[in-house]
């Protein structure tokens, strides 16, 4: 596989190519190729896969070097593209198109039309501004991020105080009320029953729920009202909603 810049344009946007493979891997290709058409023709009097050489070139000989032909020259312009570092540019390549013969080596010409490289200017003088980074910050947090990340829990008999992570499970509501003042009580199902895991001091389940959990052990039991809004359409004009209450109910699993 070889390929050599005959001239090139001084605009360099084309450069004329003389692409050249030898015989042995001009007469491979042609083996692969003919070994694929065997498994896809079919022909009376022969079984599908074991067509005669010379059957198949008398049927689908220009077939088989139109196709070589094709996957050579793709081979050896992407080489000398890989190699030139080119982009090629939206006009199609122009050249001889002759077709390789097996034994024979397959050289052609080929003007390659390309995009210009393109030459940085007047970039002399321009200010850049350096971002300066809180060093100590992100090491702090990357820090941080490694020991959450590899940090082991374990059980403490203890009542749970701030950065401890904390599993709830909730055992249904005591009651809800809407706008109207109504209540209805929640069933506690246990298939269906939520689990949360949290870290005391980031108040991650919202304002006041790490106030109730701390001073808690495993095995309290709570309530925490929580208050919510639930959008409804009853009005037809898609903003209406109503303001809901219930009084949640916890048990505290396990302080880690």
């Amino acid at each position: 596989m070889r390929y050599e810049v005959i001239d090139r344009a001084r605009d360099g946007k084309s450069a004329k190519v003389l692409f050249h493979e030898d015989d042995s891997e001009v007469d491979a290709l042609f083996r692969v190729v003919r070994r694929e058409m065997l498994q896809d023709v079919s022909l009376p009097g022969f079984r599908k896969g074991h067509i005669p050489k010379s059957v198949v070139d008398a049927r689908y000989g220009n077939m088989i070097r139109v196709e070589v032909g094709d996957r050579l020259r793709t081979r050896l312009i992407e080489h000398a593209i890989d190699e030139e570092d080119w982009i090629l540019g939206d006009d199609a390549p122009q050249g001889e198109m002759a077709l390789p013969s097996e034994g024979e080596d397959f050289e052609f010409e080929l003007t390659l039309f390309l995009f210009p490289e393109v030459e940085p200017s007047d970039y002399r003088g321009i200010p850049l501004k350096k971002r300066i980074g809180d060093v100590e910050s992100a090491v702090e947090s990357t820090l941080e991020d490694l020991r959450t990340r590899f940090a082991s829990y374990d059980n403490v008999d203890r009542p749970a105080r701030e950065g401890d992570v904390v599993v709830l499970e909730e055992h249904g509501t005591e009651e809800e009320e809407d706008d109207d003042g109504e209540a209805e009580a929640g069933e506690d199902d246990p298939e269906h029953r939520n689990t949360y895991t949290l870290r005391l001091g980031e108040s991650m389940l919202g304002p006041g729920m790490d106030e109730i959990l701390t001073g808690l052990q495993a095995g309290d039991r709570f309530s925490a009202r929580i208050a919510y809004t639930e959008k409804t359409d009853e009005s037809g004009d898609g903003d209406a909603e109503r303001k809901l209450a219930a009084a949640h109910r916890f048990r505290l699993i396990e302080v880690l």
